[in-house]
């Protein structure tokens, strides 16, 4: 049976860590492959629960937390426990992964292929000059590349000079499952939320990153209601800017309008709540959470950045605009709010539409990459034996 290791930084239910989690087990239960995660800095109950009601089995890499700077002791640790569980192909599931990984295998003994998942854009992450040389050296050090929309894929050639051949491009997956939810979850969560039936929901799930541009959130919740319009804003997640968003509600005398809540293990019953979900996202490669508001049968409005408009059709399953235009944005979700039709029909499309993002797909690809992998290491290592 063959075995590949997933490796995280943090456990924490974000996109990648998700996402990780969601891939094992279908690689798991579809491609009888043997799946392990690692995180390299802990994990949160919140992501603990999620991984043992999946059946996945989860490791910790550095039981004392977050390393400052580069730890060499933990690049060590990972080369033995790779080792040790006999794993065949080894994914980094972000940067501060990728490092450790990279030299993890230059000290080990035994070969095993590394593939690095990019989710996002380097032009917008690696803007230093050092930082562009250390990541296109660490790239270089991979069997391949895989990127999350073709967007993505142009970004790595062009600020890191990834070899286009050794670049495959996976759209991000969700699992279906994890977002089910009811015309019941619907009327008990927009009832928790203090909704009444004629208020518009705006919904955001992700982390409350600086590139997430959150404070334009809520400064739109603003315009809508000096439109006249029953808007209330629901923002689900954890991060860096939480003081920052709260402090632009409070500005803005905004607390009955806009609702703040922490990561979520289940948030299927948040976008069945919601009427709209938005995104005011600078940086974006393809974010899942659109992919879960598709699924919901929620239209998107979002800034046209990244691989969004792999995931949204413009004027179909939702709006694009240009990238940092509040008063498009403000248009957009101002004429949104008021057609229900046009709502219920853009989601429609956008539930169809989506299905194409679902894990069982995403999975298929990932087993097809580690499979010419692993075949692409035997054909070699028997052509050596021969010539030897």
């Amino acid at each position: 049976m063959p075995a590949v290791l997933q490796v995280i930084q943090q456990g924490e239910l974000r996109g990648a860590e998700v996402f990780a989690l969601d891939l094992s087990r279908a690689l798991a239960r579809a491609h009888a492959w043997r799946v392990s995660l690692l995180s390299l800095f802990g994990t949160d109950e919140g992501y603990a629960g999620a991984v043992r009601a999946a059946g996945v089995p989860l490791g910790l890499a550095r039981p004392g937390g977050r390393a400052s700077g580069f730890d060499p002791r933990l690049a060590w640790r990972l080369r033995g426990m790779i080792e040790a569980g006999g794993y065949d192909v080894v994914q980094a599931n972000g940067a501060a992964t990728l490092k450790y990984l990279v030299a993890a295998r230059r000290l080990s003994g035994r070969p095993w292929r590394l593939v690095y998942r990019a989710i996002g854009l380097g032009s917008h992450w690696r803007r230093r000059l050092d930082r562009r040389m250390l990541y296109r050296w660490l790239f270089a050090q991979t069997d391949r590349v895989v990127a999350v929309a073709a967007a993505v894929a142009d970004d790595l050639v062009a600020t890191s000079g990834v070899d286009r051949r050794r670049i495959v491009v996976i759209p991000n997956g969700v699992e279906p499952s994890r977002i089910a939810a009811s015309e019941a979850d619907r009327r008990a969560t927009r009832q928790t939320l203090g909704a009444a039936d004629g208020d518009v929901v705006l919904v955001h799930v992700g982390n409350l990153a600086p590139e997430k541009n959150l404070t334009a959130l809520v400064g739109l919740t603003a315009a809508c209601r000096r439109h006249g319009l029953p808007v209330r804003a629901v923002l689900v997640g954890d991060g860096p800017c939480r003081d920052e968003v709260a402090r632009a509600v409070r500005e803005g005398a905004l607390e009955a309008s806009v609702t703040m809540l922490p990561a979520q293990p289940r948030v299927g019953p948040y976008l069945a709540a919601a009427d709209l979900y938005v995104s005011t996202s600078l940086s974006e490669g393809m974010p899942a959470a659109l992919i879960e508001a598709g699924l919901a049968g929620l239209p998107v409005v979002a800034y046209a950045v990244g691989g969004v408009p792999e995931v949204i059709a413009d004027g179909e399953t939702g709006v694009l605009v240009p990238a940092g235009d509040d008063r498009a944005l403000t248009e957009t979700v101002v004429a949104l709010a008021a057609d229900q039709q046009r709502r219920a029909r853009m989601g429609q499309t956008a539930r169809l539409a989506c299905r194409r993002f679902g894990i069982g797909a995403v999975a298929a690809a990932y087993h097809g990459l580690y499979t010419a992998l692993i075949e692409t290491r035997t054909a070699r290592a028997a052509a050596l034996a021969r010539t030897g």
